[in-house]
């Protein structure tokens, strides 16, 4: 199997950008396609953070994005309010 580097669409390719974080001494793994990056939520300081809601109503991306799939759910709306904790004052 040949390996060939590649970038986004009309871009070059990142070459040597993880030999670069290894010598920063940053952790490198590997990952699948399209799996974003991990970070464990107790090396946040969210004391330093501020919520940030996305639109309300949602404005997609496409002409072709079904705005039936936005109806808010109670039960969706109550669980993603759980994930945001804000830090003890």
């Amino acid at each position: 199997m040949k390996h060939f580097p590649g970038g986004r669409i009309n871009e070059p390719p990142a070459v040597g950008l993880t030999g670069s974080l290894i010598n920063l001494g940053f952790e490198v793994k590997r990952l699948k396609t399209g799996t974003p990056p991990r970070i464990d939520k107790n090396s946040i300081d969210f004391s330093l953070t501020e919520p940030q809601p996305g639109d309300n109503p949602p404005n997609p991306f496409s002409h072709f994005t079904d705005m039936n799939r936005f109806r808010k759910e109670k039960k969706t709306t109550e669980l993603l309010a759980d994930l945001y904790q804000p830090p003890d004052a």
